[in-house]
């Protein structure tokens, strides 16, 4: 038997010996280890932080909180930058606004301004008329002085102009036209009748009109004919006192651009038709002076004069001159009583119409492309009709054609 020291001896190594085996099999969270002891001695070993890994957790979140914080810095500034530019942009367009709005009320004063000197220009207005000789004298001798003038004026400027050969083409027209019937072709630079300020140059055909008839003292007739207008037909003479018969038979409507109640023309001249010196036509609008035929005469002396009425001129009507007119065949009868309306397709056919009464047709005598510009078609319309128009042999255009 084992003494009793011996005893409790060995009982002590037992007890140390388990003590060391459950320290090495549980891990420092109470947990139990794997059942290698040597794997787990090293896992617990490298767990255990050291006071380099303490310090470098530390920094780590240090770094992640200065990142943030410059991250939400830059945010802020960007946002701030954002709105400055945004402030910029605002006042910019306020000054833009601010500025556009002093132009606009500087051009509505100009522009007032202007209308207010146009308005005193125009109650001042008086289109002064030469000395009229209004009785016809008999033909010098050796003269070809005819006793109708074919008369076209221009200034160079106005819609009419915008077709490229008008002028060289009207003018050659004309002529031709005039040699074949023994009439006389006359054309005028308007812009050399002085017109008051802000008066449109349509005005200068009323002292063109008496300057052609005394520059043509034998001349009973004129027929003004705007630039924009073609004869068609040559072969067909103009005789404007048949004309003028005719003219007594038509119940015509007295038409105008602007408002106005309908006035019928006379129905008492005489047959002969000796009281009629103006001979007109109308369009939709009603008068259209593109086209008109006048008669040397006491009477054309005074409408010609009551015409240039500076009332009338300063009215600044809208369709000018035409509607002058209109107003002195609506309220004087004596005016109307020397007037005549023939057909339109007489001597003032249109390019481009609706209605058949007013188009041109082969045949009429006269194409006028009277509006052509609104659309820009100047050029196209004339050129067709000018290869269309009716070329008699022997004329003066015959032989330019022919390069004769």
């Amino acid at each position: 038997m084992l003494s009793r020291p011996l005893t409790l001896s060995l009982l002590f190594l037992l007890l140390l010996a388990s003590c060391a085996i459950l320290y090495t099999s549980t891990g420092l969270d109470g947990t139990r280890a794997p059942p290698s002891a040597g794997l787990t001695v090293v896992s617990v070993a490298a767990e255990r932080p050291t006071p380099e890994m303490v310090v470098g957790g530390t920094q780590g979140q240090s770094e992640a909180k200065r990142l943030a914080r410059e991250k939400q810095l830059q945010k802020e500034r960007e946002e701030a930058e954002r709105r400055e530019a945004e402030a910029r942009r605002m006042a910019a367009e306020k000054k833009k606004g601010e500025a556009e709005k002093k132009e606009k009320q500087r051009k509505m004063e100009e522009k007032n301004k202007l209308k207010a000197e146009a308005a005193e220009a125009l109650r001042n207005a008086v289109v002064t008329l030469p000395h009229f000789a209004s009785t016809a004298v008999s033909p010098r001798p050796g003269t070809d002085d005819s006793s109708l003038i074919i008369l076209t004026g221009t200034d160079g400027h106005g819609h009419n102009t915008n077709m490229s050969r008008v002028l060289q083409q009207a003018l050659l027209n004309r002529r031709s036209y005039a040699a074949l019937h023994g009439y006389t072709s006359h054309f005028l630079n308007i812009s050399s009748f002085e017109l008051p300020t802000h008066v449109k140059p349509v005005w200068a055909k009323l002292p063109a009109l008496i300057s052609t008839f005394n520059t043509f003292p034998s001349a009973e007739w004129i027929w003004w004919l705007d630039l924009d207008a073609i004869i068609m037909t040559p072969s067909l003479p103009l005789d404007p006192p048949a004309l003028a018969a005719r003219a007594l038979t038509n119940e015509t409507l007295l038409k105008a651009t602007t408002p106005t109640r309908l006035v019928r023309t006379p129905h008492s001249y005489p047959v002969n038709g000796t009281h009629i010196d103006l001979l007109f036509t109308q369009d939709q609008n009603g008068i259209n002076a593109g086209s008109f035929l006048v008669r040397r005469s006491s009477f054309t002396q005074l409408f010609l004069d009551l015409w240039a009425d500076p009332l009338l001129v300063r009215e600044n009507w809208i369709g000018q001159e035409q509607d002058a007119l209109v107003h002195l065949l609506r309220y004087h009868k004596a005016v109307r009583e020397h007037v005549g309306f023939v057909p339109q397709r007489e001597i003032n056919a249109y390019h481009s119409e609706d209605k058949e009464e007013r188009r041109w047709r082969t045949g009429d005598r006269v194409v006028h492309f009277a509006g052509c510009w609104v659309k820009g078609e100047c050029d196209v319309h004339w050129e067709k009709h000018w290869r269309g128009r009716e070329v008699v042999e022997g004329s003066l255009e015959d032989l330019e054609g022919r390069g004769l």
